[in-house]
């Protein structure tokens, strides 16, 4: 291939890559527009998911006994004894109040994030959250 057509079929390839991006912007935006029928109809998320698990069985060390607070960390104690930290913005707090959560009183932990280093806490209800969750510093950690 001489130097005249690599640079003829390298515009070729240049110019479908524009074509593709065009035709895909263009059912990007015709998506949103009011009476647009996207190519494929939207699934819940919670049909995309799967079915869920219940969280009111699970193991004593997913169980949360305790949460405290303390300058930008979470402790949290588990139903097995155990101690786990993690720091403020690797901890999420969610509710899940339908007969799939837990139960009251007995907040459980799941691991989250690719690495393991994340985890949320799911309660069965708001005052569960607000029953567990206080700002509280041990001595040496003032």
């Amino acid at each position: 291939m001489t130097g005249r057509d690599a640079g003829r079929a390298a515009g070729r390839t240049a110019v479908r890559r524009v074509a593709a991006l065009a035709c895909a912007l263009g059912v990007a935006l015709a998506v949103g527009a009011p009476g647009a029928r996207p190519w494929l109809p939207a699934t819940p998320a919670a049909q995309a998911q799967g079915p869920r698990a219940p969280l009111r069985n699970v193991a004593p060390e997913q169980v949360v006994q305790r949460i405290a607070y303390c300058r930008g960390e979470y402790r949290l104690w588990m139903a097995n004894g155990e101690e786990r930290r993690y720091p403020e913005l690797n901890l999420r707090f969610k509710t899940d109040a339908t007969p799939f959560g837990p139960e009251r009183g007995r907040p459980v932990l799941l691991p989250a994030g690719m690495r393991g280093d994340r985890g949320q806490v799911i309660f069965s209800s708001l005052d569960d959250l607000k029953r567990f969750l206080v700002e509280r510093c041990e001595e040496g950690e003032r």
